[in-house]
């Protein structure tokens, strides 16, 4: 098929299903195309999926964009404008991840634009001008990377943010210059019954947009795979080496980087390269998952590692290199970072990174936008840092727009103020937690007339008072954020030039140390929308409240003033701020009743509460976008508040910590969209309601209650739940059966009730459960290997207390890691569970009344020798100890009450508490030089020998039991009894450093000791 456009030409009639083309013409259309653009002849076979471009501009299409847009996960360039186009932006618009290109101009779409638009990495051009949308621009990633913002936006008076003039809450997302990658133009046009074959295939619901007898121009491309595509040049061979190379040095356990083989570099994950010469400009190996779940969740096997091959240097087209949320375990960010002289976007935050930031940095003459921040963290026993003690490279970075360093060591740079003033083109400076103890109070010129965000938080400015500040000058700021100043030394009043910020937006000013009220000079401040005051001295809430600029109460957005002292009630002024959606106020001394303004916050989306002395009822009138509510750690008692049962949309609601009472409402069942609930430690009492576990809840806290029964089999059904807490209540009878089927469980505690029966099978299927604590049942029956053979993320283990044997048949390791196993008054024994040897990530093991008769193997010194507390008293454990603990790290050992024989070994240094009292112990006490001993356990032994002069090394030592053994000497003559009794009357001296200084109990009883008591 030849496909030639006529500019003036214009197709007419609707299009309608089957006509002019039966099934075998239509596969015959899909997969052979002839396109003759700019002269040449080109033949693209393939399938409606793989289409990489389409144009349906300059028509008159009308209807909705139907959803089912998104399935065409190749598209790297979209274009409706120009059209009668309604409804709203699809949803998920991001799934488009290859779009380069996006017009929507020139319709009459509606809503807002979706936050999923900020996934579009790749984009370099996007038009949604002159069409009816409202809200808050999305800011983020590559949408801020685009080149004249405030133009993609104009003829939609409903939208607000930056980067339009008009002003409503604002993210924390960098402004940054676009990456201004290869724009595609294409003449094509296509016939009536190819347009029809198309559409039926895959997008049957553009249809919609044809109704009427609407005129079509399809401008398209389509491919398959790389072996057919001709719209793209292929990637340069000697680039494709170098990714090769540098994949070679990375360490990539998920095989994220799979696709990294075949020919065409191009069509690589992560890759990206110009449509015009086939060179890489992009290289995109970002983590898929949020950052702080990869770290914090040990989700390792989704980190990239290894080492960052120099053949990367051959890219030297490259614009944009993300390297973000990975781990390159502490090695120095590579000198050779500083060749790419195109590069636009750098972004290494969260990757491990550590040693010095390098100067070459300030090579890259084209950048834009550069952000190292987050790689300072503690890993495997090593603290990665990554710092800078010199930042004059900077400023040589002409172009950039956004700097975040959050985290980076720069305690050394003092010059930091004025080399940022050499940024002109500056929009955004993230210096956050960065041990910055030194500014200016005035800069002679200042060149930042462009910042509009500055995070100097987590950085302690004890030098300079808060009030005498350059950043005071910076009229242009929209977002300030200034949490911990000076958090241990007070930082004065608030200062009048504040109130010449007129464009703030967002102000944090929490943990600060400001003692007083906001000065009387806000009038201007019409824009606030953000106000964090948390951890300050403010004391009168009513004032404070009255000192913000009236004009700004209906922006105000969120207000936060969380443990600021304030007493009081609160005021009914507050209904006033009417555009309120955050309200924290937890942390204080606010008593009486909630006013009923607080029901009048239409807008009021989260709402907390908690540790006040709040009472009476509970005014939610008609807040009905409620999503968050938290009234824990108060006063309120009774029923539970009825009006809480029509906030349908709570997602969050925490009561724990009041004298609720009476049995949980039933209305509970009904709140469809709740994600936790939170109701311990009231006095709730009776069944739990059976529709408790409806909806989407993931988090269920029925603690420390009176609730009695049966676990109801509405829980059963709560596919998403991930905690289940029901300790301390009266619950009884068997164990669900269906626990089973809670797939998704991470911790599950049912400890202190009056369960009985065998634990069920399944809870072997539970392979998230990361906690389970059964203890302090009547649970009876063995636990065997079923019931632990998926469990492979568990770390904390507690079945004590109940009448169960544990009978797990393996010489291999189990599955699971355990961190915490307590086993106390289970039948574990009468032999050594051989699985107990490799759990060697233990911190705590108690096997207290298991029944063990058995010599302790060698290997329980091995395998625990990094564990905090061992315990295994009251059992049958024969043989003698180690004759040196010195080389285990061990903090407390219990193993009183036993069979154990020889001598006391030699202490850890680091030991803490030892307790081997009623064994067969003999010998004479060790040399004793642990200063960290508090406890020393070793009565009823038949220990000789007289107490060694070390003891009175062990100074911290709070109890030391040494009767019923055969110790003799004169204690009287005891060194350490003779110097503490000295330096007690003695001049600068600190009795407290002594030995006996801090014992609190002492037992010497049933030896062979002589002399006076000293």
């Amino acid at each position: 098929m030849t496909l030639e456009q006529d500019k003036e030409e214009r197709f007419s009639g609707a299009i309608r299903y089957g006509i002019g083309i039966n099934d075998n013409e239509l596969v015959d259309y899909i997969e052979n195309i002839t396109v003759v653009t700019k002269g040449q002849e080109r033949l693209y076979t393939g399938e409606i999926i793989y289409m990489v471009n389409l144009d349906l501009s300059s028509n008159n299409l009308t209807g909705d964009i139907p959803e089912e847009i998104i399935s065409l996960v190749a598209l790297t360039n979209l274009n409706l404008s120009w059209n009668s186009l309604r409804g709203q932006i699809p949803e998920k618009i991001g799934s488009l991840s290859q779009l380069e290109s996006l017009d929507l101009s020139h319709n009459v779409l509606s809503g807002e634009i979706p936050s999923s638009i900020t996934s579009l990495t790749y984009l370099s051009h996007m038009n949604l001008s002159y069409n009816n949308l409202s809200g808050r621009i999305p800011a983020g990633n590559q949408l801020d990377v685009l080149e004249d913002p405030a133009s993609m936006y104009v003829g939609n008076i409903g939208l607000c943010g930056h980067p339009l003039p008009n002003n409503c809450y604002i993210n924390d997302d960098p402004k940054i210059e676009r990456d201004d990658l290869d724009k595609v133009s294409f003449h094509l046009s296509m016939i009536n019954g190819f347009v029809v074959g198309l559409l039926l295939v895959n997008m049957s619901k553009l249809a919609h947009l044809l109704r009427g007898g609407a005129a079509v121009i399809v401008w398209l491309l389509i491919s398959q795979t790389p072996s057919t595509c001709c719209v793209h040049a292929r990637c340069v061979a000697g680039e494709r080496d170098a990714l090769l190379s540098f994949k070679a040095s990375l360490l990539d356990p998920s095989g994220r980087l799979s696709s990294w083989q075949g020919d065409d570099c191009c069509q690589w994950k992560g890759v990206r390269c110009s449509n015009k010469t086939g060179n890489v400009i992009a290289l995109n190996l970002r983590n898929p998952n949020d950052c702080w779940y990869a770290f914090y969740y040990c989700d390792e096997l989704s980190l990239l590692g290894g080492e960052l091959n120099s053949s990367l240097t051959t890219l030297q087209h490259l614009r944009h290199l993300d390297l973000s949320c990975n781990f390159f375990n502490g090695t120095s960010i590579p000198v050779f970072m500083g060749s790419f002289k195109n590069l636009r976007y750098l972004n290494l935050s969260w990757a491990g990174f550590g040693g010095k930031i390098p100067s070459q940095l300030g090579n890259l003459s084209s950048l834009q936008y550069l952000d190292v921040s987050w790689n300072n963290f503690f890993y495997q026993q090593n603290i990665f840092s990554l710092s800078s003690t010199d930042l004059s490279w900077l400023p040589r970075l002409t172009f950039l727009r956004h700097v975040d360093m959050a985290e980076v060591d720069l305690r050394s740079v003092r010059d930091w103020v004025h080399v940022v003033n050499m940024l002109p083109a500056l929009q955004v400076l993230r210096l956050s937690d960065c041990g910055i103890n030194h500014t200016v109070s005035k800069l002679s010129h200042s060149n930042l007339t462009n910042l509009e965000v500055l995070d100097l938080s987590y950085n302690q400015f004890y030098h300079t008072p808060l009030q005498h500040n350059w950043f005071w000058d910076l009229t242009s700021l929209e977002e300030l954020y200034l949490s911990e100043y000076a958090l241990f030394a007070p930082a004065g009043p608030i200062p009048d030039r504040l109130g010449n910020m007129s464009a703030l937006r967002v102000l944090d000013l929490s943990y600060s140390s400001i003692v007083g009220l906001f000065p009387k000079t806000l009038e201007n401040m019409c824009n606030l929308q953000v106000l964090r005051m948390d951890g300050n001295n403010i004391a009168d809430l009513r004032e404070f409240m009255e000192r913000l600029p009236m004009c700004s109460w209906n922006s105000l957005e969120e207000l936060s003033l969380k443990y600021t002292n304030m007493s009081g009630t609160l005021p009914t002024l507050i209904r006033k701020m009417s555009n309120l959606s955050v309200l924290l106020l937890s942390g204080n001394i606010l008593d009486g009743e909630l006013p009923a303004g607080v029901g009048a916050l239409g807008s009021l989306k989260i709402l907390e509460l908690s540790n006040n002395n709040f009472s009476g009822l509970v005014p939610l009138g008609t807040v009905s976008s409620l999503n968050a509510l938290d009234l824990s750690y108060n006063k309120f008692s009774g029923f539970m508040p009825l009006e809480i049962g029509a906030v349908s949309n709570l997602k969050e609601l925490v009561l724990s910590y009041n004298n609720f009472s009476g049995p949980a409402p039933s209305w509970i069942g009904a709140l469809a969209n709740l994600e936790m609930l939170d109701l311990s430690y009231n006095n709730f009492s009776g069944p739990v309601p059976l529709g408790i576990g409806a909806g989407n809840l993931k988090i269920l806290y029925l603690d420390n209650n009176k609730f009695s029964g049966f676990v109801p089999l509405g829980i059963g059904a709560v596919s998403h739940l991930e905690e289940l807490y029901l300790r301390y209540n009266n619950f009884s009878g068997p164990a669900p059966s269906w626990i089973g089927a809670l797939g998704n469980l991470e911790i599950m505690d049912l400890s202190h009730n009056s369960f009985s029966g065998p634990v069920p099978l399944g809870i072997g299927s539970l392979s998230n459960l990361t906690t389970l604590d059964l203890s302090y049942n009547r649970f009876q029956g063995v636990i065997s290997e079923e019931h632990v053979e998926r469990l492979s993320r568990l770390k904390y283990l507690d079945l004590s207390y109940n009448f169960l044997k544990i009978d797990i048949h393996t010489n291999s390791s189990p599955p699971f890691k355990l961190r915490i196993a307590a086993f106390r008054s289970c039948q574990l024994g009468p032999r050594f569970p051989m699985w107990l040897r490799w759990q060697t990530d233990i911190d705590a093991l108690v096997l207290e009344n298991t029944k063990l008769d058995d010599v302790i193997p060698d290997w329980f010194w091995v395998t625990f020798s990094r564990a905090s507390f061992l315990q295994a008293s009251q059992n049958r454990l024969r043989g003698s100890l180690p004759a040196n603990l010195k080389r285990i790290s061990v903090d407390r050992i219990y193993l009183g009450s036993n069979l154990l024989t020889g001598q006391v070994p030699q202490l850890p240094i680091s030991m803490s508490r030892l307790n081997l009292s009623s064994n067969h112990l003999s010998g004479p006490l060790p040399f004793l030089k642990s200063p960290r001993l508090e406890e020393l356990l070793l009565a009823n032994n038949n220990i000789t020998g007289s107490i060694p002069p070390s003891m009175c090394q062990s100074t911290g030592l709070k109890r030391l039991d040494l009767s019923g053994n055969k110790i003799t000497g004169d204690l009287e003559q005891m060194q350490c009894w003779k110097e503490f009794d000295n330096t007690s009357s003695m001049p600068n001296t600190n009795p407290a450093d002594h030995f006996g200084s801090k014992m609190l109990s002492l037992a010497l009883n049933n030896n062979e000791l002589s002399g006076e008591f000293p």
